[in-house]
């Protein structure tokens, strides 16, 4: 298994700035956004970025946050399970940045769908019971 992702210490300001170019944003929510970005260092390799700005956060929001980081970087390497590539802690943002899944999320998908068949239900089960046993085994 790779190293982890949650640095030992918050990074200094404008460490994410340094690193990366945020392009569009994907999408809104209460406490930050999701972007498209690119590494300084590779501006053809493209991720997806959620900015939390940290000052929306309760405490125990932002525990949940460093959760789910440690979370994904245990299932680095899981298939069906969306990869994090690096996590940058600032004092007013968190950064997470996870490979991009051009297709979006399995919530709009099935919004998109006109009819949701049996077998729709049965294939996205199979997924989900297999990521959950190689999660667990």
């Amino acid at each position: 298994m790779s190293d982890p992702i949650i640095a030992s210490s918050p990074s200094e300001p404008g460490t994410f700035s340094k690193k990366y170019k945020v392009w569009k944003e994907i999408a809104k929510g209460s406490y930050g956004t999701v972007s498209t970005t690119s590494p300084i260092a590779d501006p053809d390799t493209f991720y997806a970025v959620k900015i939390i700005d940290r000052s929306k956060l309760k405490q125990k929001d932002t525990d949940a946050v460093f959760r789910e980081v440690a979370i994904l970087s245990e299932l680095r390497e899981v298939p069906h399970v969306i990869p994090i590539i690096d996590f940058i802690e600032e004092p007013e943002k968190l950064y997470v940045v996870q490979v991009y899944a051009k297709g979006g999320d399995l919530f709009r998908r099935l919004t998109e769908l006109q009819v949701y068949t049996e077998k729709n239900a049965r294939d996205i089960a199979i997924v989900l019971l297999e990521t959950l046993d190689t999660m667990h085994t």
